[in-house]
């Protein structure tokens, strides 16, 4: 199908709207602020006279100017009906035109290779368990899917409602074919500075995401063609942490050593 390790943060004490379908785009940020720039020229400041250029863009509008380079590097073919020709008896600006602005995108856009996006990596399975220290936790994160690249993983507390969260854990991994399992550390501490914030008791509701994040500029027009449910899964349990218990796994280790 072609379509188009961090360091955890620690918890976070504002509390927040339920973002389980929000997913992260580095590139789509940078895109966003460089959109904003472009609308905020002038749309009849132009520049002229530069006899040096390339034939067809002489002279022209700086706003156009600016939309022309966003639409040709994100390969995004709808900012070309920002650009508009200017017209001079004695320099040629044709270059810097809706339809040239077009033609281009579609030539750069031919020209680069395209991701085969194809078994993306999906949660399987969520377990908790009490850590070796027996104060904190232990979350197991098991995936399944091959696809090469990189994900986010979220952790969040909610309230009775689910209209507030908190987050507990949000990372992001360069996930390889062969990898399938993570284990994340939640202090206790955060837990319980999430549970306060929320104004909620043991049990508590948890919700994983997992997302594929930043693509790269020749993949970013495949990306953003994607549905969430493409990019991302979600799983959510209730927690009561007096009743957790180490990993039989950990156990057995202890006991060999």
């Amino acid at each position: 199908m072609i379509l188009a390790a961090g360091v955890a943060s620690p918890l976070q004490a504002a509390d927040q709207p339920d973002d389980a379908d929000g997913f992260s785009c580095k590139v789509c940020e940078r895109k966003a602020a460089e959109l904003a720039r472009c609308q905020g020229l002038d749309p009849d400041e132009y520049f002229t006279g530069l006899v040096f250029n390339p034939p067809g863009m002489q002279t022209g509008f700086a706003r156009s100017s600016c939309f022309d380079r966003l639409a040709l590097n994100y390969r995004d073919v709808t900012l070309c009906a920002e650009v508009r020709e200017r017209k001079s008896r004695w320099f040629d600006g044709s270059a810097l035109s809706h339809q040239a602005c077009e033609r281009r995108v579609h030539e750069w856009a031919a020209g680069d290779p395209r991701a085969v996006i194809a078994d993306i990596h999906r949660l399987d399975e969520m377990q908790w368990f009490r850590n070796g220290n027996g104060r904190d936790f232990d979350v197991h994160v098991r995936t399944s899917g091959s696809y090469p690249h990189r994900y986010k993983l979220k952790l969040l507390m909610l309230d009775s409602k689910s209209a507030r969260t908190q987050t507990l854990w949000d990372n992001e991994y360069g996930y390889r074919a062969v990898d399938q399992e993570r284990r994340i550390l939640i202090r206790a501490g955060d837990l319980h500075a999430a549970a306060a914030a929320l104004g909620v008791e043991p049990p508590y509701r948890v919700r994983l995401t997992f997302a594929l994040v930043e693509p790269t500029l020749a993949e970013l027009e495949q990306f953003s063609a994607m549905s969430p449910s493409e990019r991302e899964s979600s799983l959510e349990e209730w927690v009561e942490p007096a009743a957790l218990r180490r990993d039989p796994r950990d156990l057995a280790g202890d006991v060999r050593r």
